[in-house]
This record gives structure tokens, C-alpha cells and sequence, in this order.
């Protein structure tokens, strides 16, 4: 999970650049996906896990980022 928030944090400084990021802001997307590849790769379909979810209540769920602490579904 960490590598993929490292790489999302990338995507949302090249996306926050403004309307030109330039080549250095593309670089260290481009090298920041290259990292995240062999950790993130995988041809099967990801398995469920409670405990990778979050009740945000309303019926409403998300992914539970990296150090998050984990609670009780429904509590």
C-alpha cells in the first residue's frame, strides 16, 4: 500500500503543477511508477479482506490507507 500512496502522491504533484508541469515533474512521475511496478504487479484480481476496509457509515466504504489504525467494522 505504501508504494502505491507514494506513487499517487507523485500523480497529484504533476496533476497540481499547473497546466505545464514540465519535463522534471514527468520525469519523477515516470520514475515513481517504474518503482512502484514490481511491488504493485500482479496478473490476479485483488482478494477481498475486511481489514482492508473502512465503514465510513451510509452505507459508504474505502480503502484503508498505509498506518491506518484498524477498527471494527460497523463500530
Amino acid at each position: 500500500m505504501r508504494a502505491i500512496e507514494t506513487l499517487f502522491g507523485e500523480f497529484q504533484a504533476f496533476v497540481n503543477a499547473g497546466p505545464a508541469p514540465g519535463s522534471s515533474g514527468l520525469r519523477a512521475l515516470r520514475e515513481a511508477a517504474a518503482r512502484a511496478r514490481p511491488i504493485v504487479y500482479c496478473e490476479l484480481p485483488i482478494r477481498y479482506r475486511p481489514e482492508m476496509w473502512v465503514d465510513e457509515g451510509a452505507g459508504l466504504w474505502r480503502k484503508r490507507r498505509d498506518g491506518e489504525r484498524q477498527t471494527v467494522v460497523g463500530r
